[in-house]
């Protein structure tokens, strides 16, 4: 049977959603892609509102993880910025094999767990493989990184077919 690439729930960006609405849902992990979902792929630190939000997160008793694809030295310069968050670079979503090891050591549980990305074919394609709910969100910036524009690409042309067959669910209608 074909796996479908879809959101669990959908949103214009992160800083949209209220944190009341993961503990509604059950939700105690975030696991939060960094370019075009919390700052620009350009953006060397994070944004005073990024650093607000993911800081309120924590003091909400969320647990805060940061997965990216980018470079391990991107993702470690950029969580320099930020204290007290676990963070993983290039960790090859959709696949387990890396953020699976991750996953163990921290001792996630997944049901517990939600992805948020601006990816269909990283971000939700990784929690459909690993029944993990997810957000996806619009890019926040325009620009891409040249390995990105594929499947950018195809990412709004799945978008618009979610869309028009109306399997895209806004998490404010829950």
């Amino acid at each position: 049977m074909k796996r479908e690439l879809v959101p669990t729930y959908v949103a214009k960006d992160i800083f949209e959603i209220d944190s009341a609405f993961y503990k509604k849902i059950g939700v105690t992990n975030l696991f939060i892609d960094i370019d075009n979902t919390l700052d620009s792929c350009r953006t060397k630190t994070p944004s005073e509102r990024v650093v607000a939000l993911l800081n309120t997160y924590k003091d909400e008793g969320l647990n805060v993880y940061i997965t990216s694809n980018n470079s391990k030295k991107r993702v470690r310069v950029y969580m320099s910025g930020l204290e007290g968050f676990k963070y993983i670079g290039r960790a090859f979503k959709p696949w387990l094999w890396k953020l699976g090891k991750f996953i163990r050591e921290n001792n996630i549980d997944l049901e517990e767990t939600l992805v948020i990305g601006d990816q269909v074919y990283t971000d939700v394609n990784f929690s459909s493989r690993h029944h993990v709910r997810c957000v996806l969100t619009e890019p926040i910036v325009e620009e891409d990184q040249l390995i990105s524009c594929f499947n950018r690409w195809r990412d709004q042309r799945h978008r618009a077919k979610l869309a028009k067959q109306n399997k895209l669910i806004n998490w404010r209608s829950v």
